[in-house]
């Protein structure tokens, strides 16, 4: 009888994995062709903790910003609560992806352009729907994928060989890059903005603290006094001018607003990341990377390394926890 009912339990667990929440055609641009984004005037993007839509006001955009620097395809998508996928055809005969829950962290739809934006843990996925119809199902299906996801428990723990053998690779790979020059490089992004935006936010709802969790809002309410979260020495993926890949050495400071990159050397600042544009920062695995990490925005995704394994991990869990308490705190929060 045990087993009958352990096989019952599988066969429901199974069935409520495979339950369709939305299927349609989408046009999906490619991946490699990402850094040519044009932003659209409105945008939604998900927040699992509220069902309150986030319509951010952007610089007008272009309805062809699919077709501008690389190719498109259309494919078949489903998203079921237990994985999003997509094929050739509505057959379903052989997936050219699948993505599993954890691997999806958030979206943002975009509806002046039937834009879909889906940003999962190594890369953006950049879709567009036939219509206002389509796409309003889709932001509702991913809408209840988030809200109903369950994370499976991921340690970012790694072989401390390995990591040792990191620790010692970060001071003498032969990619480092000489830190007195601030002039011939730039930071790699997935995406690079063709327009300024303005980094004023507009009004926002703000939910009351609640008492148990006054400690970790102390630490990460977006709307205290500024403060310092971390800080320290990250090396940044940096791209030189004739376009060779490397590490540079950063001071990067987090606090409760931004991101705050800064030239090791000089102290010129960089770059400034608004942490209300941050959508997570997750662990880049990889075979010669062992502390390294992703910031990803919705316009783009930075890749850093720390010097050890413990920092990498304090910078994810402080970002994870300030995109949290943004999450928890604000509905409605406009972005500019």
């Amino acid at each position: 009888m045990a087993i009958d009912n352990s096989v019952k339990q599988l066969y429901s667990t199974i069935e409520f994995s495979s339950d369709v929440l939305v299927s349609s055609y989408l046009l999906k641009k490619s991946s490699s062709h990402v850094a040519s984004v044009v932003p659209a005037k409105h945008s939604y993007h998900a927040d699992p903790q509220s069902s309150a839509a986030a319509t951010p006001t952007e610089p007008s955009g272009s309805h062809h910003w699919f077709l501008k620097g690389g190719n498109s395809q259309k494919y078949w998508c489903v998203l079921r609560r237990g994985q999003l996928s997509y094929y050739k055809d509505k057959s379903e005969r052989k997936a050219v992806n699948v993505i599993p829950p954890d691997g999806i962290l958030n979206f943002r739809v975009l509806p002046e352009e039937l834009r879909l934006d889906i940003y999962t843990t190594d890369r953006t996925l950049q879709f567009k729907a036939d219509n206002e119809d389509v796409l309003l199902r889709w932001k509702n299906g991913l809408q209840e994928f988030l809200n109903k996801k369950k994370p499976s428990p991921k340690t970012t723990s790694k072989d401390p060989a390995k990591a040792a053998v990191q620790d010692n690779e970060i001071e003498n790979e032969d990619e480092m890059v000489d830190d007195d020059n601030d002039e011939d490089y730039e930071i790699i992004s997935e995406v690079d903005l063709k327009q300024k935006r303005n980094s004023t936010d507009s009004a926002r709802v703000i939910h009351k603290i609640p008492e148990e969790d006054k400690e970790f809002y102390a630490m990460y309410n977006p709307t205290a006094p500024m403060h310092v979260i971390q800080s320290g020495i990250l090396y940044g993926r940096v791209k030189k001018r004739l376009g060779r890949k490397s590490w540079k050495k950063f001071k990067v400071t987090l606090n409760n607003e931004a991101l705050l990159i800064k030239s090791a050397s000089s102290g010129r600042s960089i770059k400034t990341i608004t942490l209300d544009r941050v959508v997570d920062c997750v662990e880049v695995e990889g075979d010669n990377c062992y502390t390294c990490f992703a910031v990803i925005t919705f316009e783009e995704r930075l890749k850093f390394r720390a010097l050890n394994e413990k920092e990498t991990v304090d910078w994810i869990i402080n970002l994870k926890s300030c995109v949290l308490a943004r999450k928890k705190l604000m509905v409605g929060h406009q972005v500019k």
